[in-house]
């Protein structure tokens, strides 16, 4: 089953994220400076969210959202009032009863968090609120979206140590080692079935940058329909269910448009069994060469929700169309 659900805000105590970061007066918040600006991201392995049992059978969703761009709460601080139907607040409240419904669940935000709705004045905090949001949620996985590169690699990279699930995107490498900036893709053990996680970042963030190269310096960002495609024969044979989450659109931009978007890497790769996209604002779910391709909006207007529903026979997760 592949659905978008929404609906009415629901505020209420669970977020006191702003005021446990910045009610107490006394707390220092101001960035730490270090002299070794070497980064290192060193997460890795294999996650077990939850332990192998007898069943031969499991059901497991797959919960996104993205495109938040700074919304906690419902409310433009821009203009000073309500924006009805968006932010974590209203996110949270459907993801809660998503999880309730299905106990076996991952939650994967699809980038393009920390910037707009005057979101820019925690830059200077030691974790962004929007990365203790993710925290506070529990959000398993977070794809590195164009406009996490706004304020710099100093800032950025801070996050990205700060976020307790994990970093992905396997189209940002290293232009000197090639290596990888963040972690390509990430595999997750849930009741036995091995579910793993494909991310991917505009390639235009050097020309939406471009006046400030410090902000991907040393970085490459390669296709990500190149990347998609390493990735997945990197992994070949250890997992059962594949899934793609990339904050691209549809039908690509620029000089990707028509060949690098969502929907023609669902064409190029059939190994994926459902694709999560952002980027677009665009709320859709759409069936592409028998892959599921989702968006859930902007602003936590959606969250999008597949349900997945694996048989095991002979010894082997078989994901049931």
């Amino acid at each position: 089953m592949i659905q978008m659900k929404k609906k009415s805000l629901a505020l209420f105590a669970l977020f006191f994220i702003f005021v446990a970061a910045f009610a107490n007066g006394k707390k220092d918040l101001s960035v730490k400076k270090s002299s070794d600006k070497s980064f290192s991201y060193d997460k890795s392995g294999l996650v077990i969210k939850s332990p192998a049992n007898e069943s031969d059978t499991v059901q497991i969703a797959v919960i996104a959202t993205s495109d938040l761009h700074g919304h906690i709460y419902s409310w433009d601080y821009a203009v000073d009032s309500p924006l009805n139907g968006s932010g974590f607040a209203q996110t949270d409240s459907i993801v809660k009863g998503i999880k309730e419904k299905y106990k076996e669940n991952l939650l994967i935000d699809v980038g393009d968090l920390m910037q707009e709705n005057s979101s820019e004045l925690f830059n200077d905090c030691d974790i962004h609120p929007m990365i203790q949001a993710l925290n506070f949620l529990n959000y398993d996985a977070w794809i590195l979206g164009n406009h996490e590169f706004n304020y710099g690699l100093d800032f950025l990279e801070k996050n990205i140590l700060g976020f307790e699930g994990r970093v992905i995107s396997s189209n940002i490498k290293y232009a000197d080692s090639g290596k990888n900036f963040v972690l390509p893709y990430q595999i997750y053990e849930i009741q036995g079935v091995r579910l793993a996680v494909i991310g991917c970042t505009p390639t235009q963030v050097t020309t939406w940058e471009g006046s400030t190269p410090e902000h991907f310096q040393n970085l490459n960002f390669i296709s990500p329909m190149d990347s998609v495609k390493k990735t997945i024969k990197s992994i070949e044979g250890q997992y059962d269910v594949l899934v793609g989450a990339f904050h691209i659109s549809r039908e690509g931009e620029f000089e990707d448009e028509g060949k690098g978007g969502a929907f023609q890497i669902a064409k190029a790769c059939p190994e994926l069994d459902l694709i999560l996209a952002g980027h677009e604002h665009a709320v859709y779910c759409t069936e592409v060469n028998g892959t599921w391709v989702l968006e859930p909006g902007k602003f936590g207007s959606h969250v999008a929700l597949a349900t997945l529903d694996l048989k095991k026979k002979n010894g082997k997760w078989r994901l049931l169309k």
